[in-house]
């Protein structure tokens, strides 16, 4: 397009100019049509308007929606030779050009899309139907992968322009025939085919174990195979968009469309995607019945994958990313939990879901703090997790007092994290209330560490929690336990 407009064009003239002549056109040919699109369209008086401008418009939107898509050019995951990203190593010049220029690569992606969703909004308003009920799907699946703040390739700009033009479709969006063919079947499946778990059959059900030897590690095959991961990056927007959104009844009868990217997410060995995964699962678990979990064996799947990720944690990750992994992990497996094994009123009847607590507990919560008690943000997480669990299983988490109880005392006594020493009062509070019958065999201990901790304990919400604690440990002693 001519950077200077003519005084008077029509969009089909505009259109024209876009074309590319050799049959492609570079990301900074895109930004100057862009930007002279833009241009033009901010001057209704110089617009010629014609009979047939809706297929024009039409046509436009389609190449703006296609130009301003994110690309892999910014994709930090090409940092991993191994799929593990390695921040100890030292940068050198080339990791420092590599940074730079992603970064210009991102602020390119930030304009473009910008230019481009201002560019759309004008034209959908200048359709025949100001409220058209239907727009073409590659419209709005651009439009959706804009739609989160937490993507890099977003701003609030562009996320309120997105999000704004997107609810004048939501009959369409949130219709099952959208989510089930133009996102799941023609965008995320075929994009996911080549990573999908062996754990899952193509149908979305538990697969037979394996004895055959694990598949070797092959970066350049995981690149091939994960085109989600490393070129079409705004694949995951577009799914997770799908889960939030879906109607229920559309994931509870198709569940097995969404199970195998769920699963490769929490499979993957990069903290982003895994935490993604994890996330998703409390929103689309709850759509599911306890009978397909168990008929089909997906809540067992489900559950391997998560429990791993319960051990990310220093020195191999990194603090912060072992609390977003364990925080989001703890978080699905307790929705799991419960729509795999609902609770019910006869105790005799939950066996099947004090295991699975059980499970958590011993092998998350117990096993993770051996490994990262020096890391004060890992310990007030698990003892949170602790406390939930403990509340779930009632009296029947009497058989981890043995390993939780001097883990508590351990913690209370600590006179430098009062917010630890918090979380302990609490997760105390806790175990006082469901396991009083046998706190009797601890009371040496349970009085030295809150004796200490009171003493160090300072003022606010700690000493009014060891307070309360201690209240409760009383009652507990003085009525006999």
């Amino acid at each position: 397009m001519s950077p200077t407009p003519p005084q008077q064009y029509s969009l089909a003239q505009l259109y024209q100019k876009l074309e590319p002549k050799d049959g492609s056109q570079s990301t900074a040919d895109n930004l100057q049509n862009l930007q002279n699109l833009n241009s033009c369209l901010s001057k209704p008086d110089r617009l010629l308007r014609e009979q047939d401008d809706d297929e024009d418009i039409i046509r436009l939107c389609l190449w703006i929606s296609k130009v301003i898509l994110p690309d892999g050019s910014f994709n930090v995951e090409d940092d991993m030779s191994d799929g593990i990203p390695h921040p100890q190593q030292s940068a050198s010049l080339a990791d420092i050009c590599i940074a730079a220029s992603r970064e210009r690569a991102l602020a390119l992606t930030h304009q473009k899309a910008s230019l481009g969703l201002q560019s759309l909004q004008i034209l959908i308003s200048q359709l025949s139907s100001l409220r058209p009920s239907t727009l073409d799907p590659k419209i709005l699946l651009t439009l959706i992968a804009f739609t989160s703040p937490a993507d890099p390739w977003t701003t609030p700009t562009t996320t309120q322009l997105s999000s704004s033009v997107l609810a004048l479709y939501t009959t369409q969006t949130h219709s099952e025939d959208f989510i089930l063919r133009s996102i799941l079947n023609t965008i995320i499946r075929p994009l996911f085919s080549l990573s999908k778990p062996s754990t899952i059959t193509s149908a979305g059900r538990k697969a037979m174990p394996s004895s055959g030897p694990l598949p070797k590690h092959d970066v350049a095959a995981e690149r091939s195979s994960k085109p989600w991961k490393y070129e079409t990056i705004y694949a995951i927007r577009i799914f997770s968009w799908a889960i939030e959104n879906a109607p229920p009844r559309t994931i509870s009868q198709n569940w097995p469309l969404f199970t195998p990217p769920l699963l490769t997410l929490l499979d993957d060995p990069s903290t982003p995607h895994r935490v993604t995964g994890s996330l998703l699962l409390p929103t689309f678990l709850p759509h599911l019945s306890p009978q397909v979990l168990r008929q089909s064996g997906i809540g067992e799947v489900f559950t391997d994958a998560l429990m791993p990720t319960l051990l990310y944690l220093p020195s191999l990750t990194p603090i912060s990313e072992a609390l977003q992994l364990s925080g989001a992990a703890y978080a699905a497996l307790h929705v799991l939990c419960d729509v795999r094994f609902p609770s019910t009123a006869e105790d005799g009847e939950n066996g099947e879901r004090y295991e699975f607590l059980d499970k958590v507990m011993r092998k998350g919560v117990l096993t993770a703090y051996h490994h990262a008690s020096q890391h004060p943000s890992i310990v007030a997480l698990l003892l949170s997790q602790a406390d939930l669990l403990i509340a779930k299983m009632g009296i029947q988490a009497v058989k981890h007092l043995k390993a939780l109880i001097p883990v508590l005392c351990t913690t209370l006594a600590d006179p430098f994290a009062p917010d630890v020493v918090l979380e302990a009062a609490r997760c105390l509070q806790t175990v006082l209330l469901n396991c009083w019958p046998r706190i009797g065999g601890y009371r040496m201990e349970i009085v030295r560490a809150l004796c200490l901790a009171w003493r160090d304990g300072g003022e606010g919400n700690v000493r009014r929690e060891l307070e309360v604690a201690g209240r409760l440990f009383g009652g507990c002693c003085g009525g006999g336990g």
